[in-house]
């Protein structure tokens, strides 16, 4: 466990797979619906966001290996098939956890860019000198 108690696998999945709630919210979609088939737009409906967006998480999924290149058939329609089982079993613990401690995992997924982004500038930082 960490600070925010996410499990360790939960947590290198997130860290390593997801970068903003609604790609998050995107994959709980299609894993709880598994089997079913979904377009970007009944997606971007059912989340209340824009096809374009919906587009984007999906194809950032699947870069990340978190969907496989199967997971949108040729017609577009879109099923939850995990890259690997290894990723299933990541996906299946952090959406578990995701679903009890739903602010821990945002806490955790709003401070990752921040962190980031800290670090990045602290590198550019200029020390004071001595008088």
């Amino acid at each position: 466990m960490n600070k925010h108690n996410i499990p360790e696998r939960a947590q290198k999945f997130l860290i390593d797979c997801i970068d903003s709630l609604e790609q998050l919210h995107v994959l709980r979609l299609l894993h709880e619906a598994r089997g079913d088939a979904w377009t970007i737009e009944s997606i971007s409906q059912d989340l209340r966001s824009t096809p374009s967006s919906v587009e984007k998480r999906i194809q950032d999924l699947q870069a990340r290996r978190v969907l496989s290149k199967e997971a949108v058939a040729a017609d577009g329609a879109i099923r939850y098939l995990p890259y690997n089982s290894e990723i299933s079993l990541a996906v299946d613990e952090t959406l578990l956890f995701f679903r009890h401690h739903q602010y821990t995992v945002i806490d955790f997924i709003f401070s990752k860019p921040i962190a980031a982004v800290q670090s990045f500038a602290n590198a550019f930082r200029l020390k004071k000198e001595d008088s």
